[in-house]
């Protein structure tokens, strides 16, 4: 934690740093964005933190692995992305109040080595792993709304730490929270495996971390409160409509990182959410789930997949070994599971579970 704090801190001042100086939030023609192969968004921010969070990691911890979202191959193909993106870094390094632990690369090969060593490696049971998502959320971080820096560590095969910088989101934000729901007050929630979790404003010198209290053991289906994100179409159409509908619960907010959807569980903003993919051959992704999950669950709540599965981060860099997700409080999570098969089997799509 000496070394995640600091570095949580100094990647929101930079992706804030970047976002409000190089991206102009609602410009799909700012400079520093480009498309990858799936065409989503990756920006300067994201090449820059994913080379902050491992260039500091792996001066700390050098025996250990490093998975990222990114691989450099558009920063070796691009000039003037990369120089863009050394000199966010150079404007970090420049700042008065970043902590020694932070370790700011600064030479463009050594940061295009460490970002695509990231982009190749595979999270392993057999060896420590840090699994970072630079940018969760980059389409909404470049409207100017929520998103989340997420790191997690995997030892053994299990989370065992998990910490979010959320430069935009109050965590006694009023719920459900969705994109637009921001605030100038940030805050980073960490966990420890079997140790529980904590929040803490995102400023250094602000108060001490407070203890997140488990919640939600006792409740029945009519408790339910649901985030989700109705803008992305990798979903079922209109299985989580349907499933709310037959819960008799109002409808759900839009909330596009992934991650963000587990710190507002975590925070209580909401205490479920549900996902299953509408093809067999879509999986999640680790960044957008290791750690975060963890803080979930330290506070109670219990994540499987859609058939109740537990959820693997290791083996590859996609949850080959899981099929959607279904997340509830301990007390809550069987009930939901079982309504969602429901819904599954009379949409027509049993043929979905069991992957």
């Amino acid at each position: 934690m000496e070394v995640l704090h600091p570095l949580i801190r100094a990647a929101s001042t930079l992706s804030e740093h970047i976002i409000t100086t190089t991206l102009a939030p609602s410009s799909s023609s700012a400079t520093g964005i480009v498309q990858k192969a799936d065409h989503s968004p990756v920006t300067i921010a994201d090449f820059a933190i994913q080379a902050l969070l491992s260039s500091t990691v792996r001066a700390h911890f050098p025996s250990d692995a490093i998975v990222g979202e990114e691989s450099a191959a558009q920063l070796r193909e691009d000039a003037s992305l990369l120089d863009k993106v050394v000199t966010a870094l150079t404007w970090l390094a420049e700042q008065e109040g970043v902590e020694e632990a932070v370790t700011i690369p600064r030479d463009a090969e050594a940061i295009c080595v460490i970002v695509d060593e990231c982009g190749s490696s595979i999270p392993s049971a057999e060896r420590r792993t840090w699994i970072f998502d630079p940018i969760d959320g980059t389409k909404t971080y470049m409207q100017g709304k929520l998103y989340a820096i997420n790191a997690a560590l995997v030892v053994d095969g299990e989370q065992a730490i998990g910490m979010v910088g959320c430069p935009k989101l109050n965590p006694k934000q009023a719920s459900p929270v969705g994109d637009g729901d921001i605030s100038s007050e940030g805050c980073v929630v960490f966990a420890v495996k079997g140790h529980g979790a904590w929040v803490q404003e995102l400023g250094k010198g602000s108060e001490p971390p407070q203890r997140l209290e488990r919640h939600g053991q006792d409740l029945g289906l009519d408790d339910i409160r649901f985030t989700s994100c109705t803008t992305v179409s990798s979903s079922v159409p209109q299985l989580n409509a349907n499933l709310l509908s037959r819960l008799n619960v109002a409808s759900s907010n839009d909330l596009l990182p992934w991650v963000l959807r587990w710190i507002s569980l975590a925070l209580n903003m909401a205490n479920t959410t549900v996902w299953v993919y509408k093809s067999l051959d879509r999986r999640g992704k680790v960044w957008d789930h290791a750690g975060a999950m963890l803080i979930f669950e330290e506070t109670g709540g219990v994540v499987s997949d859609v058939n109740g599965k537990k959820v693997s981060v290791v083996g590859s860099r996609i949850m080959e070994g899981n099929f959607g997700f279904v997340a509830a409080p301990g007390g809550l999570h069987a009930k939901v599971l079982e309504q969602v098969w429901v819904v599954m089997r009379e949409m027509g799509h049993e043929g979905l579970l069991g992957a």
